[in-house]
């Protein structure tokens, strides 16, 4: 994407009311604000969606979020730019594991329904992740991880769909 997207864009590739609210707390938080925001937002998205996205977690932009339930991220994860994510995922570590550390999410990638995403690993670009995956292993660019654990070509360019929906959505 060449220019930043704004926030009322952004807000606009959400289309449920309860998703506009959590994208609207997570990048508030981010700016100066965030001491204001806190109480509503533990209330907000702890409590009532029990999600828990930490305010350190670097996350790009658009983030689409279509069902904002039990969304777990590790503080030190990152999300690329144009993610997908659905509802009941984790994006965590393995502290059990002898190579601590937390996941680093690509550009472009669609997160399924009940997916983990757990450990030192790097997902690439324009990855698809199946719904009720478990992800313990980097996966390249341009891959879709099967809920079997098998890594197939991804046939879909989530790029190029979610501009197409920056487009359709922003134009409205």
């Amino acid at each position: 994407m060449k220019k930043e997207i704004s926030l009322v864009d952004e807000l606009k590739l959400n289309s449920s009311v309860l998703s506009k609210i959590l994208i609207f707390i997570i990048r508030l938080e981010r700016g100066r604000l965030w001491l204001l925001i806190k109480p509503f937002r533990l209330l907000y998205m702890n409590l009532f969606l029990n999600t828990e996205i930490p305010r350190s977690v670097i996350i790009g932009k658009p983030l689409r979020i279509p069902h904002p339930y039990g969304i777990i991220i590790h503080p030190q994860s990152s999300i690329g730019a144009g993610c997908t994510l659905y509802h009941n995922i984790t994006i965590g570590a393995n502290d059990l594991a002898e190579k601590y550390g937390s996941p680093q999410v690509g550009n472009y990638c669609f997160i399924g329904a009940g997916a983990s995403v757990i450990g030192d690993i790097q997902v690439g670009d324009n990855v698809v992740i199946a719904a009720n995956s478990l992800v313990s292993r980097n996966l390249d660019s341009g891959v879709f991880f099967t809920f079997k654990g098998e890594v197939r070509e991804n046939k879909k360019n989530i790029k190029k769909y979610i501009l197409n929906l920056i487009n359709e959505k922003i134009k409205k």
